[in-house]
Parts: structure tokens; sequence; C-alpha cells
């Protein structure tokens, strides 16, 4: 049965299983519907925060509230916003309360050199671009491919998709959780 729904992207990824997904919010918490996608970087269509027209299919097998094989038909808003690596890092030094404030809960679109990468296991990884003298600045990766693995590669210049946390990292750091590789900056 095909199924339309419309709803604000709360999130974005690829699963364990490497099906790649949008999560829609449903009400207030953490209830959504995660909508695994034909499309294999719905994040270049619609980012975090966008009002999206989905339609898909109620999956064979009952679980969690899901669609399946859901293609983007609408959306809505703001993008993410754009921001350079060294400038969130240079922002943070100068005031870190206040840029925390800025981008609280804000999904960006991140760029930079990559200057270091750590495997977390699952394939997921953490990943710090050059950020400033004093601050670093750290990407929680959910999952990466074996060939985006090596594209993330230490001098290189990639883009990121994820939520802003100033506790992404440790002492010094800031950064995004939840991430979504988006491939080389142009």
């Amino acid at each position: 049965m095909k199924i339309e729904l419309t709803g604000t992207v709360k999130g974005a990824g690829k699963n364990l299983s490497g099906s790649v997904y949008l999560w829609l919010a449903a009400g207030s918490g953490p209830f959504g519907v995660q909508c695994l996608t034909t499309d294999q970087k719905p994040w270049e269509k619609a980012t975090l925060g966008q009002k999206v027209r989905i339609r898909g299919q109620y999956p064979e097998v009952v679980g969690p509230p899901a669609l399946v094989g859901c293609t983007i038909v609408e959306v809505s808003g703001p993008k993410a916003p754009v921001v350079q690596a060294a400038d969130l890092a240079k922002e943070y030094a100068a005031d870190a309360e206040a840029t925390e404030m800025k981008y609280k809960d804000q999904w960006l679109l991140l760029a930079g050199e990559v200057t270091q990468t750590k495997a977390k296991g699952f394939g997921a990884g953490r990943v710090y671009l050059r950020g400033g003298e004093k601050v670093k600045v750290v990407c929680n990766l959910t999952s990466l491919e074996k060939e985006e693995e090596a594209a993330v590669a230490v001098g290189r210049r990639v883009k990121v998709l994820g939520q802003f946390s100033r506790a992404a990292g440790g002492e010094g750091e800031v950064g995004l959780n939840m991430c979504v590789y988006l491939g080389k900056e142009d």
C-alpha cells in the first residue's frame, strides 16, 4: 500500500544494514517515522529542519513506524546553513556560549580539511577538521562505506551534515554529532 506523509526532517543517515533514511518528526519528543529512501543521498534534496512530503510503502514486516521505497515529492523551508570548520572554531574560541546559543540543536553543512580520523566500529568514525589553535572541530559520523573511508583521508577537504554539539568531543572541541559524509568539498 502506497502512503504519503508530510513532516519535518529531524534525522538522516544510514542504519547498520546500510539502508539510507530520513527520519520525520511525529509529535513532540523522540518519536518519528523512519523513511527508507530509494535515493542514496536524500540529504542533498532535504536537510534537517525542512518540511518534506514523502511517498513510500508500508513494510511487509511489522516493526517500528517506517516506510520503505520512499521518494521525496516536495521540500520546503530553508536548507541547513553551510559553515566552514575553521570559522566555527574561531567563533567558538571567541565566545563559546554565544556560539552554542546560535547553533543549538541546528543541523549544519560543515566543510573543512581533515586533520585526523578515528574508527569507532560498525563503520562509524570520528573525523577532525582543521579548526583553530585553541579549538578542534570534530564530526562524529554515523557510518562510512568502504569507499567513503578512503575518501575521508588526512589532507582532503570534505563536507558533512550533522547536528551541532558543544559536547561532540572533549575539552577544547566543538563539532557535530550524527554526521553523514556528503563527499569532497567543491
